[in-house]
């Protein structure tokens, strides 16, 4: 049975409550919130250890939701308990290396973003348009314990602190990115039977089959499946490949991840792809995952991409 008994600022105030009381002297709990991609906004509850620089950080929306599903107070607390143990870093983090940009430049990559929905981001932050999309550039966190699994936006004051320029900054990101992340090529169908989640599977497979999109469709990303929508501006990838199969590429947003590869055989209506495309983000992809609701094409003839709608 639905409970409603609690708005959620008051489920919020009444779970920090409780995790005080739970957690101890030792831990400051305090509430934050964050602004994710595409201008999302979660509400975050943050531990922070005594005589330690970092803690983590657990968004309780979704919790708000088991809440109003049923699920007790003191059982949304257990699990919190249990999510911030698990997640402690019982280590001060050295991010030394961020401070100077001659050591921090070899771990800054470019990402992809809507430019629309994050215009509010961008204005204190440097950033590249392309089609509808922006290019913003973030630093990979490489130190104990992050190794790679922790990243921080780069943003103007950044660039002040560094005494560089954008264009500085870009030209070592559009560089390093290729590099650090490099593209991956693959048919959906072996993609999906081998990492997707099975719910997922069938939505996205009953959105494919209704719209009678039908093998080839390639799915392209990076090798480590994080981010990897970026790929399709990597120099050379869409030429290259659209040169083996000998057509020009419709290009589907699927995510901040990755985007599918459509050859263009002269069957297909871009706004049909659009509603494709605008269905699996409703249906499949979390609000702060969507690169756009749009479709774009790739023409070897003059290897640029066009957004089509």
């Amino acid at each position: 049975m639905e409970n409603t008994s609690m708005n959620f600022n008051v489920f919020a105030e009444t779970v920090v409550k409780a995790l005080r009381k739970a957690m101890g002297e030792r831990f400051q709990v305090t509430t934050t919130m964050v602004k994710k991609n595409n201008g999302v906004e979660l509400l975050g509850i943050v531990v922070q250890e005594e005589g330690l620089n970092t803690s983590p950080t657990v968004y309780i929306n979704d919790f708000y939701e088991n809440y109003k599903e049923g699920t007790t107070i003191p059982k949304i607390v257990e699990a919190l308990v249990r999510i911030f143990y698990q997640s402690r870093i019982p280590e001060e983090v050295n991010l030394s290396g961020f401070l100077d940009f001659e050591t921090a430049k070899e771990q800054i990559s470019v990402r992809l973003i809507h430019y629309e929905k994050n215009k509010e981001l961008l204005m204190n932050t440097p950033w590249r348009q392309v089609c509808n999309l922006a290019l913003v550039c973030y630093y990979t966190v490489q130190q104990s314990p992050f190794y790679g699994k922790a990243s921080i936006l780069v943003k103007n004051e950044h660039l002040q602190k560094w005494d560089i320029t954008d264009k500085e900054l870009f030209a070592e990101a559009i560089v390093n990115t290729p590099v650090r992340y490099p593209v991956s090529i693959e048919p959906i169908e072996e993609l999906i039977f081998r990492n997707w989640a099975d719910e997922k599977k069938e939505r996205l497979l009953e959105e494919l089959k209704a719209d009678r999109i039908q093998i080839p469709l390639f799915v392209l990303s990076n090798r480590q499946r994080m981010q990897g929508a970026v790929c399709m501006f990597y120099p050379g990838v869409l030429r290259k490949f659209a040169g083996r199969i000998g057509r020009n590429l419709y290009i589907l947003p699927s995510s901040v991840h990755e985007v599918l590869l459509l050859p263009d055989q002269g069957d297909k209506d871009s706004q049909e792809l659009l509603q494709m495309v605008t269905e699996i983000n409703e249906n499949c992809v979390a609000d702060c995952e969507i690169l756009a609701d749009s479709v774009y094409y790739y023409r070897r003839e003059t290897d640029r991409i066009e957004q089509l709608c």
